[in-house]
């Protein structure tokens, strides 16, 4: 649950993880079983300048093939959502300079391909959001969506669409 802690702030621009966002980014990147940049299956996604304090992070993935319940499981699934959360991490972090700059996650969605009979996308979604709550606390995370979907662009088994608050 993402919900904010009694006594939290409520100013959406302040970042009480504020100067400790890029040191719990490099933690995360180290603790991880992978470590991967974005392939060029996303690289047609970059990140756009921001607009109005916003920064939209669209299409950053693995560079696992396939859907869950069929070519993948759900461990595997996990593994490639926390890495496209990652790739998403990285491109803002070179994006902004440093995590700092962002404020909160706005907006987090997971689409999930999957065959007929998978229903553990929630379980797989949830490495996006841990991780995220991890690098920005949980008062600045978002609450996830996530979308089962029949199949992705290129094979890909997941995707992340993120909007991250910033300063500025």
């Amino acid at each position: 649950s993402f919900a904010p802690k009694a006594g939290a702030s409520d100013h959406p621009s302040r970042n009480p993880h504020k100067g400790v966002c890029d040191m719990q980014f490099t933690h995360s990147c180290e603790q991880g079983s992978q470590r991967e940049q974005a392939d060029n299956r996303s690289t047609n996604y970059s990140l756009p300048a921001g607009t109005n304090g916003m920064l939209p992070a669209i299409g950053h993935a693995s560079k696992l093939v396939g859907r869950f319940g069929k070519e993948l499981d759900a461990n595997a699934g996990t593994e490639a959502v926390r890495i496209a959360a990652l790739n998403v991490l990285s491109a803002a972090r070179h994006k902004l300079g440093s995590l700092d700059k962002v404020t909160q996650v706005v907006r987090l969605c997971v689409y999930i391909a999957t065959a007929g009979d998978f229903f553990d996308q929630p379980k797989v979604a949830d490495a996006a959001s841990e991780l995220f709550r991890d690098v920005f606390g949980e008062d600045n995370a978002s609450v996830p969506m996530v979308l089962g979907v029949a199949s992705l662009p290129l094979g890909m088994p997941e995707a992340v669409e993120v909007i991250l608050g910033v300063e500025g």
